[in-house]
């Protein structure tokens, strides 16, 4: 079943590319989620829109320690 739905995302911008590798090998999402299996890549609308995101490392830890529920 194919579907669309809305991306919620911590930072604005403009979708530059999509990963043409998920339509054929869908099961990348559970093999590779940090590596291969990006599923867009987006040009922030503002500069230093980043600043705020954390690194996988570091939201695991976080969530680890407690500090995130």
């Amino acid at each position: 079943v194919k579907a669309a739905s809305d991306v919620f995302s911590p930072i604005d911008g403009e979708v530059e590319s999509i990963n043409e590798k998920l339509v054929e090998s869908p099961d990348l999402l559970n093999r590779d989620p940090h590596g291969e299996a990006w599923l867009i890549q987006v040009r922030p609308a503002q500069q230093r829109a980043d600043e705020h995101l954390m690194e996988a490392d570091e939201y695991r830890g976080k969530i680890e320690s407690g500090e995130i529920h």
